[in-house]
């Protein structure tokens, strides 16, 4: 479990009402257009933002310098950048039956995000478990599509459980490692990433 700082909690507390406002103010169109709930809810754009901060600090980063605190415009598909690779982070409150899952459906914006690969944490405020996390073209590959029994239908999404294991960031050539598992070159990943 990755327990945030009081300071790290308070900063998102204060995205997440700056966000909402912003939004209503017509800032972040393309946030708002692609987002199916939350845009007007601080809690839970804050706790997006503190999702972001904990895969930080797992991943061995100071969220208070990793995490740009006062971005005025929607990211362009990642949210953390560790190693030249870039990190969509996925944030959802505890639940005993946990999904990654693109927020738009029928992958919505997909194909045009920039982000390598994401990664699924579940929380909420101060305490956050990082579950898994997969590359683009993997999820891609094996993701699931909700008939709309369990989320609205048409979401791509994954369980949890068949993510790959965060253990893969915890060796000291985790960059080859990671390179491996996503099937790709290890040069690219060894700073010249397209």
């Amino acid at each position: 479990m990755i327990r945030l700082s009081p300071a790290v909690v308070g900063l998102s507390r204060r995205y997440g009402a700056k966000r909402v406002l912003d939004m209503q103010a017509g800032l972040y169109a393309k946030s708002r257009q692609l987002s199916i709930a939350g845009s007007n809810n601080p809690v839970l754009q804050a706790d997006a933002r503190a999702a972001e901060a904990a895969c930080a600090q797992r991943l061995g980063l100071d969220p208070l310098f990793a995490i740009d605190w006062f971005r005025t415009k929607a990211d362009d598909g990642y949210d953390l950048q560790v190693d030249g690779l870039l990190i969509d982070v996925k944030s959802i409150p505890y639940h005993r039956n946990p999904f990654l899952k693109w927020a738009t459906p029928h992958g919505i914006g997909f194909a045009t995000a920039r982000f390598d690969l994401m990664i699924l944490a579940m929380g909420g405020g101060a305490e956050w478990d990082i579950l898994g996390w997969i590359s683009k073209p993997a999820f891609h590959a094996r993701k699931e599509i909700s008939d709309g029994s369990h989320l609205l239908a048409g979401t791509w999404y994954m369980r949890a459980a068949d993510l790959w294991p965060m253990t893969d960031f915890d060796h000291e050539f985790r960059l080859p490692r990671l390179a491996i598992r996503m099937g790709i070159q290890a040069e690219h990943v060894m700073g010249r990433w397209p």
